[in-house]
């Protein structure tokens, strides 16, 4: 742990620090929608800062809790400054951060966590590819100019981007390559992509939902999950793709729904599918 982490703390960063033994939120909004929209937290003041090694400090038991207490980093509203660096570390405190801003992408690379949420963040990517999350991993509502990386990731509960938008025009903008998720894997109701979304060998222990997603590639798939293993169906309802399906020796229990779906793909085809039956 950093001394500088112990020491020296800000009055958001002592807030957070008094609250996280017990459990409880930290808000450091000023009430106006507009100032507190993160799209914004580049212009937010040192009143909102707090460093990443606090954080980091905090996940990793700088704290005992209190008695009859459970731990918990909850915070809304924060400018987070410094990259939040949690690669090969190990925690179950859950991790709540909500409407903050990151000035650094997120670095969880083979890093072991508990429930973590990141719902309405602004943040300029994030690397995870190994990850293992006893729980649920949120990234409701997320802003992610970057790629998603969560190659070999394994999720004990579900994988939920309901409402996320995610770019990485020309590249991939979510790499779940051998992605293994108990639960669900939601991207949906106003989920967007620009690039492709990557689910190869994906193992996923109920379904997958893009219902009313909009997947939009400049070239190549939109969608390119060949192998990949479900317990429930994909559902794409009313979903918008604009680029190949790719669901070569997919294997799913359930099955393909695309009631209302609109796809698209200047290119060539639209999808590419052969079951591999289960």
């Amino acid at each position: 742990m950093s001394s500088q982490a112990s020491a020296h703390r800000s009055p958001a960063e002592e807030a957070l620090w008094a609250a996280f033994p017990r459990g409880t939120r930290v808000d450091l909004r000023d009430g106006d929608p507009s100032a507190d929209d993160p799209s914004h937290g580049d212009r937010w003041g040192d009143e909102r800062v707090v460093r990443a090694e606090v954080i980091a400090a905090l996940l990793l038991g700088v704290q005992a809790p209190e008695p009859g207490r459970i731990q918990v980093v909850s915070l809304r509203g924060a400018r987070i400054r410094g990259q939040l660096a949690l690669s090969f570390a190990e925690t179950r405190t859950t991790l709540l951060l909500e409407d903050c801003y990151f000035e650094n992408d997120l670095d969880l690379y083979w890093a072991s966590l508990g429930f973590t949420s990141l719902r309405g963040c602004v943040l300029p990517g994030m690397r995870a590819s190994n990850l293992e999350v006893n729980g649920h991993l949120r990234l409701i509502g997320c802003s992610i100019a970057g790629e998603v990386r969560l190659r070999g990731a394994k999720i004990a509960g579900a994988l939920l981007l309901d409402g996320a938008q995610v770019s990485n025009p020309g590249g991939w903008s979510l790499d779940g390559e051998r992605l293994k998720v108990g639960g669900d894997v939601n991207m949906h109701h106003g989920f967007a992509s620009q690039g492709e979304v990557r689910l190869y060998s994906a193992q996923i222990g109920g379904s997958l939902s893009l219902v009313e997603a909009h997947l939009s590639a400049s070239s190549g798939a939109a969608l390119s999950a060949d192998n990949i293993r479900t317990d429930g169906s994909i559902y794409a309802h009313r979903a918008i793709i604009s680029g190949q399906i790719l669901l070569r020796h997919a294997a799913l229990k359930g099955g393909l729904f695309l009631s209302e779906a609109r796809l698209s793909n200047p290119d060539g085809p639209c999808s590419s599918w052969r079951s591999a039956g289960r």
